[in-house]
């Protein structure tokens, strides 16, 4: 039965962002305000979440820089993977085995001086 005959709806990415922004009762100038603060203690305009843009991110599906992810979990109080989760909830987000790979097939680092 598909989801929408079962009278289940299914969020988006945005949409659960949305969700828990409500649930942590902040309002689009809180996000602003604080991620503002962030983006100064960084120098860099980058970790900014102006409204048009967290609008777009809940409402059309834009997909946030790293660096309002940052801003983000730094706001909501989440570690990047349940963000990353909430965006993407079928996809796993740790390293795993993957890790692996820059070990030792991996050349050491030189100094181009």
């Amino acid at each position: 039965m598909s989801p929408e005959r079962s009278g289940v709806v299914q969020l988006n990415g945005g949409q659960r962002l949305r969700a828990l922004r409500e649930t942590l009762g902040y309002r689009m100038r809180d996000v602003e305000l604080a991620s503002n603060q962030i983006a100064q203690r960084f120098d860099s305009e980058e970790f900014a979440i102006p409204p048009s843009r967290l609008s777009d991110i809940e409402t059309k599906g834009i997909i946030p820089s790293i660096f309002r992810l940052y801003s983000f979990a730094a706001i909501y109080r989440r570690e990047y993977r349940e963000l990353l989760s909430l965006l993407w909830p079928r996809t796993r987000w740790h390293l795993g085995g993957h890790s692996l790979w820059a070990s030792a097939e991996v050349a050491p680092l030189r100094s181009f001086e």
